[in-house]
């Protein structure tokens, strides 16, 4: 290998250390928090959680919702759909996507995001998959946000037009914790392996389920 292309592989390597720290700074990490829920009644669940700096100044909000709240509500800036959704948008209202939570820089959808829970996707081993089941890991601008269903019970038939959820109840928790690494600006797409589509999974491909 000559010097000159050794230098440059090493200027090269400089460069990309310098633009991670760059984006890294350009975040303020939240400062580590864990918060559960339990919804005796999946039809009324609802999350609406700031996430704040180490101030205790917010910086994001996280505002989750079942289906009947999305059937129920017009809401023109986000439209919430599948058994529970999650969106995650800046406190100070900027930006261009609906969600950070969205791994799309162009979504088209709403819910184009792993922060939509569908109800095949929480059953038997389908829950078990990772960051598509039980448990959705989220890394973005400089925290990991991780959504944690739990004691989750279905109805034996969805009950009414305005609910027609297969969700009865569960648990839900949010952990949020600062990791410098996670420099996107929206979620990161996670090395894991695709569930298939026997568990109904909505995202990184055609919907499960029409809204």
């Amino acid at each position: 290998m000559s010097i000159r292309f050794a230098l440059c592989l090493s200027l090269a390597g400089v460069v990309n250390v310098v633009d991670s720290v760059g984006l890294a700074e350009k975040w303020t990490p939240p400062i580590a928090s864990r918060q559960v829920y339990r919804f005796p009644q999946a039809a009324t669940a609802e999350v609406t959680l700031p996430i704040l700096d180490a101030g205790g100044q917010p910086l994001y909000l996280l505002e989750c919702h079942s289906m009947a709240y999305g059937l129920a509500q017009s809401r023109p800036d986000f439209d919430y759909s599948g058994d529970f959704e999650c969106r995650l948008t800046p406190s100070d209202g900027s930006g261009k996507f609906s969600t950070l939570l969205t791994e799309e820089q162009d979504p088209t959808r709403d819910w184009q995001s792993r922060a939509r829970f569908l109800a095949p996707e929480l059953r038997g081993k389908c829950g078990a998959y990772v960051d598509y089941g039980l448990v959705r890991r989220f890394r973005l601008r400089g925290m990991e946000l991780a959504l944690e269903m739990s004691d989750v019970t279905f109805k034996s038939w969805p009950a009414t037009v305005d609910d027609p959820s297969e969700l009865k109840s569960f648990a839900f928790a949010v952990g949020v914790r600062p990791d410098s690494t996670a420099i996107s600006e929206i979620a990161e797409t996670p090395d894991v392996d695709i569930p298939p589509s026997t568990c109904g999974s909505g995202y990184r491909g055609q919907p499960a389920r029409q809204d």
